[in-house]
């Protein structure tokens, strides 16, 4: 179970908690504390044409920018980390058996297991 709250971030922050449990085996709170990015509609770059523009927080590698910003895409980095449109997540996993919980690390709380 896997759920978020944070307008546009939602469907960002719930697929990428998902890619982090289910292509890279991280456990919930893992998966939640990975830096986010959000895709968002084209603006104008310096030359006119309209471009991508990525949101991202920190923690990405500058390579992976850079390239992106080869590639023509605007990169906007947030400013500061847990802003409050960051699509903080909460997830629930059941593996072996076992009950596994996380909270996002952007905010305050907690996660537990129920026995």
């Amino acid at each position: 179970a896997l759920g978020a709250a944070g307008n546009a971030w939602i469907t960002s922050a719930v697929y990428q908690t998902l890619i982090g449990v289910v292509d890279d085996g991280l456990d919930p709170g893992e998966a939640l504390a990975l830096p986010r990015f959000l895709v968002g509609g084209p603006a104008a770059g310096p030359d006119g044409v309209r471009r991508r523009v990525i949101q991202y927080e920190r923690g990405f590698n500058p390579e992976v920018v850079r390239d992106l910003q080869r590639r023509g895409h605007i990169m906007r980095p947030i400013s500061l980390n847990g802003e409050l449109r960051m699509g903080y997540g909460a997830a629930a996993l059941v593996r072996g058996g076992r009950a596994i919980a996380g909270a996002d690390p952007r905010r305050s709380g907690a996660a537990g297991e129920i026995r």
